[in-house]
């Protein structure tokens, strides 16, 4: 058992964090009763795929041999027969519904499908990125029979995987129900999604659910430079506003971040001196205000400088805007007494309204009249 255990090493080691994860599917794999369905959930970013192709690894690391070094080839390429691949696919032009996943795609947008995934397989933390693909297709789903029919005497364990899983429609959640119900002793199925809730229970039912935590800031600084190439000081930067979650830290590379945390900072200051237009002006010259992922990403950046704030009014101490202590300090002497908690609680609500398609124009009004009234509370 202690042999296999430090083997097992070689198929865990690359995947960063998640050890209790590790411990737990581990334990499945000594008692040999692996389920035929898993369903990984957790916030974006944090290593959920990666691990599947992992498991699956090992789930053949029993096959020997050039057999043995084919399918890890075939799995780690993300390629047939060893592994089914389903994510969110952009609807061809005249698609029916008689028509398989891929058969109205245009050339160009096959060419970028076989990107991603090369993509993908040469870094697993990698997020697939493909334009207007926003639903699992019921077509993909029902490519999935094709895939678990064809058997040969090779002993591996095949995986589907399906990437973004919540992105399934009831219609295409219920044709993988049929799957689920009737497996094939060969194959395992991994369900990785960020939102487990849009899954229907029937599904949960049928799956051994796996929970996936945010990863540290540390391990997120491994992750970025060793999969993104990123030097030290700026994925310790990226780190910090991540939030636990790799996705959120590679998003902030398409914006100029530094931009957006100097804006925060001075939106903050004209808030606190009641100059709302000034505020407004400095959010409106560094974001797209009308972009709702990058006006997330700032309300977040407000709302960690004022959990900063927070710590360093009780500890002394800053978790991420280091390099903005005297401004943080200078802020504890002034406004002590402020209801920092209070704002952090209401300007969270009005980060959660953004998703609910209100107004972004409103809701950053809102947000520098919220952040003004801790002046007030001294």
């Amino acid at each position: 058992m202690k042999h296999k255990e430090m083997n097992n090493s070689e198929f865990w080691d690359p995947v960063i964090g998640q050890n209790k994860t590790k411990e737990i599917l581990n334990s499945i794999y000594f008692a040999r009763r692996v389920p035929h369905a898993f369903l990984f959930y957790g916030p974006d970013g944090v290593g959920k795929f990666f691990t599947a192709v992992q498991y699956l690894k090992l789930l053949n690391s029993n096959l020997d041999g050039t057999a043995g070094s084919k399918y890890v080839k075939s799995i780690s390429a993300l390629s047939e027969p060893a592994v089914k691949l389903i994510f969110p696919l952009p609807r061809g032009k005249g698609e029916g519904g008689d028509d398989s996943s891929y058969d109205k795609l245009s050339a160009d947008t096959i060419d970028l499908i076989t990107e991603q995934i090369s993509l993908l397989s040469k870094n697993p933390y990698y997020k697939i990125n493909l334009p207007n693909a926003n639903t699992i297709k019921i077509s993909s789903i029902r490519d999935i029979k094709k895939f678990t029919n064809f058997s040969d005497d090779s002993g591996l364990k095949k995986g589907v995987i399906i990437y973004d899983a919540h992105l399934m429609a009831d219609e295409a959640q219920n044709a993988l129900l049929k799957s689920l119900e009737e497996p094939p002793e060969d194959v395992i199925f991994f369900l990785i999604t960020s939102n487990r809730e849009r899954l229907l229970p029937t599904i949960h039912s049928r799956c051994w659910q796996v929970l996936f935590n945010p990863l540290s800031g540390e391990q997120i600084i491994e992750i970025l430079m060793k999969h993104f190439e990123l030097d030290e000081k700026k994925s310790k930067l990226l780190a910090a506003f991540s939030d636990g979650s790799l996705t959120n830290a590679v998003t902030l590379l398409k914006y100029d971040f530094d931009l957006m945390l100097s804006a925060a900072v001075q939106a903050i200051r004209f808030s606190l001196v009641k100059k709302f237009y000034l505020a407004n002006k400095v959010i409106e010259d560094s974001i797209d205000v009308s972009d709702k992922e990058q006006v997330k990403f700032f309300v977040g950046i407000i709302l960690t400088w004022l959990r900063d704030v927070n710590k360093n009014k009780y500890t002394g101490g800053l978790d991420s805007f280091t390099g903005y202590r005297d401004t943080v300090e200078k802020f504890n002497a002034k406004f002590g007494n402020a209801d920092i908690p209070k704002t952090i609680f209401k300007l969270e609500q009005l980060f959660r309204n953004i998703e609910s398609n209100l107004n972004l124009n409103i809701i950053l009004l809102g947000i520098i009249f919220e952040l003004s009234s801790l002046a007030l509370r001294k």
